[in-house]
């Protein structure tokens, strides 16, 4: 306590002070930006930068050479990039067409084109020969200065040497190209202007006019035309031969000068080896930006501006600087305080609350603080309100309401009990008071007051926030009850819901002039409602927060909205863009302590809490002061950021970019790639925002926020092309962006010539195919026919079987029946049918085994066929009295034997095997197979009266014609030879392999 009580005296010393003293609101400064070696700078030590027609930041130090988007450092060094050999880089110097001229310390001098880097054949290298100024004249030459007095003229390839005040290495020398072409060289007290004409062979410099100096300290061309001359103690800008502006002496009395640029209209700013930079200003006034102002190294080396009005600062051993004006103010005697309300007194001035150090007045002139001895219950003020004619209103946590009177606050009589906690004050347009807190609403008419809590309607007494509109309708924001609405003396509740009120939480209330209600909520956005429905913005729609403290509307259409994460601008129209469903995502515009802003947080919680004076200014409440801007005063950024693409990976890998209008090649069956792009905002290049569309594969554009990478991957083969755009952190979009066409070929069984090729072998195999599967399906239908028509014949011949020999047998069985049945009385007779009956039975179920042999699928085999005719044979000759010996192999093929073969062999053999019992008067008989190459050889042969060959030839015997006739079906062979002992040999000779009749028919 005795702590806080001597801090609050010094503090009402120090006012007492400011009030006699007249106090403006504190200019915006500047906010300075530091990169060192931890972020990527190869070096400390800055000795020269430049800017290139692109837009990137060129940075040369003792260490390389980097070049710079805003975030990162692209580093050539000797490691990378073998013209740099050596990496200290002394100067650097821009011409036409995107170059950068680069000096290294070892006299090398190199130039960038945009795509790679080529030594320059300017002679020998060597340190006191390294390069001090650079410049196009208006031929299209380029003219190079070294530090020894050389001077290069390089044209189409060809370098011509010339002096001028050679020899001499401790003047300063200096380069000068202005816009028009002409080119001015200076060294000591000399300066002159070059010429176009020939040398006549002499290496002196061709020099047309020169002005005499005492001392020339630099030189710089002017963007506007003419050069500054910085010589014999004053600057001066020089056209035409006259002196157009004078800046007067130097303010930088002796410090050496080391560079010097123009800022984007037209300033000089001139760095110093030791004070810092001194910036001219269009009315002749000078900044100087030293420790005090941010700068941090007061040794600077190079200086350069960019489009964006941004200065960039390289020191000696300090790194590299940007320095930036910053948009806002703020008023002293506020800092590092948090404010809690503000509101105006009606004269210009302002009445500040402090969320523990009280109350202050300022009025422009002076400021006065007013505490517990002005009658103050607590130092906690969270509003403050001029309502009522003069009378201020003071609402504090824990101490309930005051007001002022006869200089000093007394706590307010409303002829009703007052919260002690007051968050909110409100004047409506019948001049009532309303006051809101923790506890209750009321309503103060200037004689009596009305208290309102829960009974009386409200879903909360936790009161938060006061709105009215036009028609006279009461909006009341609760925390924790929504919003209550009162028309008349009815109330009504908005609560939250799905689609509707986002949160019950409520921070704010805005009624525009359409009568629109905006709601900020405590954690849940900014809500919209239009009387017909709501729409919601959170930072998915492009807020920069989701914690909201407060809204203010501009003359400009633009609403600030204050947060936890900074002061947000955005437009009104863009806001109903998004509600009315042109728009996806809001531009926003998020202030921050870079500019200005004594703090990013938004103190929230009171009203009022955003104050507009007559004068048009803003005054916002920070938890670290109170911050001021003019809305249309603020400068801000029209430039369309550049864009380019950096760089592309394809699966992996990293492949050049070529220039525009070529199209990028990539590998066939590329099945990732990346594409890195940058937009070279440097002021805040972390606030850009970017679109792309990869056209040919996407048909929207997509939004990727401050993303800077677009990621795509199993590309199907075509031509795309990749169109990038971005926004600075004001929203304004560069139109054309950047684009490359890209073209991934198809595989080689995809090209072309290959799917040509492969078309007509297609059409021809179809062809081919269509003609074989008919020749198949007609072969297949001839080979049905003929499996048909070899069943049918199956058919028949079973039937001829059964007639002939069954029905024959049966026949003959039925008339020895009938014999018998006649002859009953003859018992010799009786007998001898029916021994004859038995014989006819005996052979018809032998028969009747044959037919079932022939048709059974079971028997289609080698093996079967063979067995059958052995059992046959053997039985039937030894029935006969005839001995017969088998001679069969020990295994057989796994080949099939149709029923037709079978059946044809079988009778040929059955022939052959009667013939011996009934004409060969045989005494033995041979039974053979043999197996041969793709064969089978049958041999039944005799011992009998034998056979002659010719009379087997001239035979007209049916049983002989019917063997031959049977074999002939089949494919087979037969063969009558006189056998081995002087009897008949038959053989069959049967091919195994597939052909007619031996493979499986049906």
């Amino acid at each position: 306590m005795a702590k806080t009580g001597w801090w609050r005296a010094v503090w009402m010393g120090l006012v007492l002070v400011w009030g006699a003293v007249p106090q403006e609101a504190a200019p915006p400064g500047f906010a300075v930006r530091v990169w060192e070696t931890e972020e990527g700078l190869p070096h400390n030590t800055v000795t020269s930068l430049a800017r290139t027609e692109d837009g990137y930041l060129w940075v040369g130090t003792l260490n390389g050479l980097a070049r710079f988007d805003g975030l990162v450092f692209r580093v050539f060094d000797g490691s990378n990039t073998p013209e740099l050999e050596g990496g200290r880089v002394v100067f650097l110097g821009t011409g036409g067409g995107g170059k950068l001229w680069i000096g290294l310390e070892s006299g090398a001098a190199v130039e960038w084109d945009g795509r790679g880097f080529r030594v320059l054949p300017l002679g020998r290298t060597a340190p006191e020969r390294r390069l001090v100024g650079a410049g196009g004249d208006g031929s299209g030459a380029a003219w190079f200065y070294t530090r020894s007095g050389e001077l290069w003229r390089w044209d189409g390839g060809v370098a011509t040497p010339f002096l001028f005040e050679w020899g001499r290495e401790d003047v300063p020398r200096f380069l000068a190209a202005e816009t028009n072409g002409v080119v001015w060289v200076g060294a000591g007290r000399r300066l002159g202007r070059l010429g176009l004409r020939a040398s006549g062979g002499s290496l002196e410099a061709p020099v047309e006019a020169e002005m005499g100096v005492q001392r020339l300290d630099f030189l710089l061309p002017s963007r506007g035309g003419g050069v500054w001359r910085l010589a014999d103690g004053r600057v001066t800008l020089w056209r035409g031969g006259q002196v157009v502006r004078d800046c007067g002496p130097y303010p930088w009395r002796s410090a050496p000068v080391t560079s010097a640029t123009e800022d984007r209209w037209g300033n000089l700013v001139v760095g110093t080896l030791g004070l810092g930079v001194f910036w001219y200003g269009g009315d002749g006034s000078v900044r100087w930006l030293n420790r005090q102002a941010g700068l941090v190294n007061e040794a600077v080396l190079s200086v350069c501006v960019d489009d964006e009005n941004n200065l960039w600062v390289g020191s000696d051993g300090g790194g590299l600087a940007r320095v930036r004006s910053q948009h806002f103010g703020g008023l002293e005697g506020t800092t590092p305080w948090a404010v809690q309300t503000v509101c105006g007194d009606g004269g210009g001035g302002l009445w500040v609350g402090f969320n523990g150090n009280g109350l202050m007045h300022w009025t422009g002139q002076g400021t006065r603080f007013y505490g517990r001895g002005e009658g103050l219950t607590r130092m906690q003020v969270w509003s403050v309100l001029r309502a009522g004619g003069e009378r201020v209103w003071v609402g504090t946590y824990g101490g309930g309401l005051l007001v002022w009177q006869t200089n000093r606050f007394v706590p307010a009589a409303l002829g009703v009990e007052v919260p002690a906690v007051v968050t909110a004050l409100m004047e409506d347009r019948r001049g009532r008071l309303w006051v809101g807190g923790q506890g209750a609403l009321i309503c103060w008419d200037g004689r009596t007051g009305r208290r309102y809590v829960t009974n009386d309607g409200l879903s909360s007494v936790y009161i938060t926030s006061l709105a009215e509109d036009a028609g006279g309708v009461l909006h009341v924001g609760t925390f924790g009850g929504g919003i209550n609405v009162r028309r008349g003396e009815e109330w009504t509740v908005m609560r939250k819901s799905a689609g509707g009120l986002p949160a019950d939480e409520i921070a704010f209330l805005h009624v525009d002039w359409g009568g629109v209600l905006w709601v900020g909520t405590v954690s849940s956005g900014l809500a919209r409602w239009d009387g017909r429905r709501w729409t919601r913005y959170t930072v998915r729609e492009g807020l920069a927060g989701n914690a909201l403290a407060y809204m203010h509307e501009d003359k400009q259409g633009n609403f600030w909205i204050g947060s936890s994460v900074g002061l947000m601008r955005i437009a009104r129209r863009d806001l109903e863009g998004l509600a009315e469903g042109r728009l996806k995502v809001v531009p926003c515009r998020t202030y921050s302590k870079a500019d200005g802003l004594p703090s990013r947080e938004c103190t929230s919680g009171s009203q009022p809490a955003v104050c507009e004076t007559p004068d048009g200014r803003l005054w916002f409440p920070t938890a670290r002061g109170l911050a001021v801007v003019h809305p249309g005063q603020l400068l801000l950024n029209t430039n369309p950021p550049p864009v380019r693409i950096e760089n592309v990976l394809a699966d992996g890998q990293a492949v050049v970019v070529p220039p525009a209008g070529q199209r990028l090649r990539l590998a066939p069956r590329t099945s990732r790639l990346e594409i890195h792009y940058a937009s070279l905002n440097l002021g805040a290049p972390e606030r850009a925002r970017f679109r792309y569309q990869l056209e040919g594969h996407e048909t929207e554009v997509v939004e990727a926020g401050d993303a800077r990478v677009a990621r795509y991957s199993a590309l199907p083969p075509g031509e795309y092309r990749f169109v990038v755009t971005a926004c600075n952190e004001d929203g304004v979009w560069n139109p054309t962006g950047a684009a490359l066409a890209l073209v991934i070929p198809p595989p080689w069984w995809r090209t072309g010539w290959f799917v040509s090729l492969s078309t007509v072998t297609v059409v021809v195999g179809l062809v081919l195919s269509i003609r074989h599967f008919a020749t198949v399906r007609l072969r297949k239908q001839i080979e049905q026919m003929r499996q048909k028509e070899a069943l049918e014949k199956e058919r028949a011949r079973i039937a001829r079987d059964l007639h002939d020999q069954l029905g024959a047998n049966l026949t003959q069985i039925a008339l020895l029946s009938e014999m018998v049945e006649s002859d009953k009385d003859h018992p010799e007779d009786v007998g001898e049918h029916a021994r004859q009956i038995a014989q006819t039975a005996r052979e018809t179920t032998r028969g009747l085994d044959e037919i079932v042999w022939t048709v059974n699928p079971a028997n289609d085999t080698v093996e079967g066929l063979a067995n059958y005719l052995c059992k046959y044979v053997h039985d039937y000759l030894t029935v006969a009295g005839v001995p017969c010996r088998l001679e069969v192999p020990s295994g057989f093929p796994q080949a099939a034997v149709a029923p037709e073969v079978r059946h044809h062999v079988y009778m040929t053999i059955k022939e052959a095997a009667t013939n011996i019992v009934r004409h060969a008067q045989a005494s033995a008989a041979w039974f053979r197979i043999r197996l041969q190459e793709g064969s089978l050889m049958i041999e039944l042969e005799d011992n009998g009266r034998g056979l002659p060959v010719e009379k087997v030839q001239n035979s007209t015997r049916n049983g002989l014609k019917n063997m031959q006739k049977r074999m002939g079906e089949i494919g087979a062979r037969i063969e009558f030879l006189r056998g081995s002992e002087g009897g008949t040999c038959v053989r069959l000779h049967c091919p195994l392999e597939a052909g007619k009749g031996t493979g499986r028919q049906g």
